[in-house]
């Protein structure tokens, strides 16, 4: 079997090496827990594999427990205990990628509720204190995520735009959000490049996100639902790790994970929205729906009637995000997110305003003719600098005298 990937864990089971074999740059992207020890974050309970737990309002972290870790040539399996709980994990190489397989198991008769379920799935996204710059720029990868129910996928990619990239592709289970934690050293005065270093670690959110009572009251779009055991039930979800070349590529691999292409626009200025999907798909949606919320609350637009040939073109009423809610015919659902607000014109002319009626001291003010807030930085003096720019370059500003 020609496998794309090869790996290596800890004694715990975490991934902590994970090459593409045709990639002759032999980079590592998963995070490293040698780096870590180098530069002195103590991290490791963030490796990928590792994750954070609650039931019943206590806190568990999976560095606490001692998993059973066995490996054989293309699969491994790393399981838990916790409490009444089974969690495994299961590596797969196959010739599609690295397939892996989290299932929690209800050992027990009785109902247990999840609070919260995240799995770290640390990607090496790092600054390296490094003064050789092709590390920086050829080692490491930027992450971006595109968060969805049944198709959470995640792109990383290398600074120096070479390829391969590596792509993760949701193949079973919900997903609920994707979250982050940052671990940084702050060298701005020590004259050193890069003076920001520092680590990005990304985790699944399976469940929950966040401790009761502690949810964002304005995070309307991502769901914080728990997730309910019956006795003797089991979940289970899945992805795919799996190179790709480019932007283009890593929806290509997509597809043949069965994830759907849509086409949109992530901001919009004007009162209309268009969505387009690939002819693979189009054909198994059953209803899509447009998410907003305005004061009063959620509101929630049909959009089934604006569906025509391979795309959806509709109204966009509420300023804001929107939230588009996609369902097919087997049940699975993607969705987009995208905002609506003022054209770029009208942000600068309200800036402008601001700043001139609120900001600006006068000749009256403890600094005479300033813009506060005041600091040694410039930032009065950049104010004014933006005020005179957008009166010049404004067709709207008729009055001569206002843009002297």
């Amino acid at each position: 079997m020609d496998n794309k990937i090869s790996w290596k864990q800890n004694h715990r089971g975490a991934l902590i090496n994970l090459r593409i074999k045709n990639d002759e740059s032999k980079m590592n992207w998963v995070i490293d827990p040698d780096y870590l020890e180098e530069v002195g974050y103590g991290d490791k309970d963030k490796l990928f594999g590792e994750f954070t737990l609650t039931i019943s309002g206590e806190k568990i972290n999976s560095i606490d427990l001692n998993p059973k870790f066995s490996k054989s040539k293309d699969k491994s399996v790393v399981s838990f205990n916790v409490e009444d709980l089974l969690i495994t994990e299961t590596y797969i190489n196959t010739e599609r990628g690295l397939k892996w397989n989290i299932n929690v198991k209800n050992l027990s008769e009785d109902k247990i509720e999840l609070d919260n379920l995240g799995v770290w799935t640390s990607l090496a996204y790092v600054m390296y204190r490094d003064k050789n710059i092709m590390r920086n720029a050829n080692q490491s990868a930027a992450v971006f995520s595109s968060i969805s129910p049944d198709f959470t996928k995640l792109a990383a990619v290398r600074r120096d735009n070479t390829s391969p990239n590596l792509g993760m592709y949701q193949t079973d289970g919900k997903v609920l959000s994707v979250g982050t934690y940052n671990e940084y050293s702050n060298r701005f005065f020590e004259n050193v490049s890069p003076s920001l270093d520092g680590l990005l670690f990304h985790q699944l959110v399976l469940a929950g996100g966040y401790d009761k009572k502690l949810e964002p009251k304005n995070d309307w779009i991502y769901s914080h639902q728990s997730v309910v055991l019956d006795g003797g039930e089991q979940k289970q979800w899945e992805f795919y790790l799996a190179p790709f070349t480019n932007q283009e590529n890593f929806y290509e691999v997509g597809r043949t994970f069965g994830h759907p292409r849509i086409n949109f626009a992530p901001l919009v200025s004007e009162d209309e929205q268009m969505l387009s999907f690939d002819r693979y798909n189009f054909k198994d949606i059953e209803s899509i729906f447009d998410q907003y919320k305005e004061k009063k609350g959620l509101k929630e637009l049909s959009l089934n009637k604006y569906i025509e040939d391979n795309k959806v073109k509709f109204p966009v009423n509420g300023m804001g995000e929107h939230k588009v809610i996609i369902t097919f015919k087997n049940g699975k659902q993607d969705m987009v997110v995208f905002n609506k607000m003022k054209s770029i014109q009208q942000l600068l002319r309200d800036r402008a305003e601001y700043i001139s009626e609120v900001s600006y001291q006068g000749a009256d003010g403890k600094v005479p003719y300033s813009f506060s807030p005041i600091s040694n930085q410039g930032e009065s003096l950049g104010k004014m600098n933006f005020v005179l720019q957008e009166c010049l370059l404004d067709p709207g500003v008729k009055d001569i005298n206002k843009k002297n």
